[in-house]
């Protein structure tokens, strides 16, 4: 988890440069809180200070916060009201980078 920052910003500069798309947009967003409940709760902690940190090695760069949304009751997934929400808060973070 601790390395995730550096490899998954390692695996978007190859995507792009795959691509041939330059600086676009790469938005990602935090695990959900609900995570904390699972065997490891360090580890959803970890990768989302990880997402967070990559806006200092990504170019056009955004983590969207996860904060409040619930799971669909298996402790792993969001549920279809969390989905929306969370596309807002993408939507949001696009506008702001462009």
């Amino acid at each position: 988890a601790t390395t995730y920052a550096e490899r998954f910003s390692s695996m978007i500069a190859t995507l792009k440069a795959a691509l041939g798309v330059g600086d676009v947009p790469v938005i990602t967003g935090e695990l959900g809180e609900f995570l904390v409940n699972q065997k490891d709760p360090n580890l959803a902690h970890i990768v989302n200070q990880e997402l967070h940190s990559m806006s200092a090695s990504v170019p056009n760069y955004a983590c969207v916060s996860a904060a409040g949304l619930k799971d669909n009751g298996d402790e792993l997934h969001f549920n279809a009201e969390a989905l929306r929400s969370f596309g807002e808060r993408y939507a949001a973070a696009f506008r702001a980078l462009s």
